[in-house]
């Protein structure tokens, strides 16, 4: 054990540096190495170098010098190499225990009718059929339930035109439920042919030969203009679904499901036609409450005195006048 002086272990420790010699102190002799002025965080450094090369701090703040140690034994080297070769052989056997294990287990249960799906349930259906339905998931066959890609499944269920949204969960053991909420639609748009359209203004579906939906039709749309969905496209059908909502709340002949179509022309507004007469209907934009409100007290009074029959033509873009048109040619004022 080397012993070291007070100043050096302070040096080594970083609270003292070492001056050099004053001048004319003469030169250090020969072998010796010339002490220099230390600078900030060198003590720091040169501590840590020590460090390194083996020097520790004594219990009582002195600094030691740890002794190199003896070479092993070569038998003994051997021994240990061979015992650690030993572990790991024996670590990786028994990972691939293990894997077998696991992979065995799987497969097993993976072809066990312990989880085979017994009890499906589907909700949500409107258009769709069951059927339908269980074929584009691939339940139309006997699943297990640990290896049902439902993801997968989900995917091609929103591959269904009527599919907005689905999704499935499981119950274990041998449960699954199947949730699909279908677009409603809201009318018919015509994009030189006919479309279902949603209340958010998206045709998702083309109307198939035989289906006969009681639903109104709108015109005035092309096909990319839909499919942009731009805020103006989007503003001219919240004045058709403002004005559907209205005359959803009648209880007489202009009542929305005896309107036919809804016309949209983006300067002369909005035209309707009544499915039974084919009665049109120049309606214009906005005051919609107001206009047909004053159109049911013109109708009333048309009845009472004998003067509906024949109308071809209504104007209500004008308020408050309301001017009729007859299908043989007259011409008719009210206000």
């Amino acid at each position: 054990m080397v012993r070291y002086s007070g100043r050096l272990k302070k040096i080594m420790a970083g609270k003292q540096a070492l001056k050099p010699k004053k001048a004319g102190a003469g030169r250090a002799p020969a072998g010796q190495p010339v002490l220099r002025r230390r600078y900030p965080g060198e003590a720091k450094k040169n501590r840590s170098r020590l460090k390194s090369l083996f020097l520790k701090e004594s219990p009582r703040g002195g600094v030691t010098v740890r002794e190199p140690r003896k070479p092993l034994p070569v038998g003994a080297v051997i021994g240990r190499a061979v015992k650690l070769a030993v572990l790991g052989l024996v670590g990786f056997l028994v990972l691939i225990v293990l894997s077998v294990l696991l992979v065995g287990g799987y497969l097993y249960l993976s072809k066990s009718d312990y989880f085979a799906v017994r009890h499906l349930k589907i909700a949500g259906l409107s258009h769709l059929t069951r059927d339908e339905v269980l074929t584009a998931a691939g339940l139309d066959r006997p699943v297990n339930n640990l290896t049902f890609d439902a993801q997968a499944a989900v995917r091609s269920l929103g591959s269904l035109p009527w599919v907005e949204e689905a999704r499935i969960s499981r119950t274990l053991p041998d449960g699954l439920l199947v949730e699909v909420r279908e677009y409603k639609p809201r009318a018919l748009v015509n994009l030189d042919q006919l479309y279902y359209l949603d209340d958010r203004g998206r045709a998702f579906k083309k109307l198939d030969p035989g289906e006969n939906p009681d639903l109104p039709i709108i015109n005035g749309f092309s096909l990319d203009e839909i499919a942009a969905g731009g805020p103006l496209v989007r503003e001219a059908l919240n004045e058709v679904f403002l004005l559907m909502d209205i005359l959803g709340q009648r209880t007489d002949e202009f009542r929305l499901d005896s309107i036919s179509e809804f016309n949209y022309d983006p300067d002369l507004g909005l035209t309707l036609f009544t499915r039974r007469s084919g009665l049109k209907l120049r309606v214009g934009f906005g005051s919609y409450m107001e206009k047909f409100r004053r159109l049911g007290r013109v109708m009333a009074h048309l009845k009472l005195n004998g003067q509906a029959a024949g109308l071809s033509l209504i104007h209500l873009e004008t308020p408050p006048r309301v001017v009729l048109r007859y299908s043989q040619g007259g011409f008719g004022l009210e206000s």
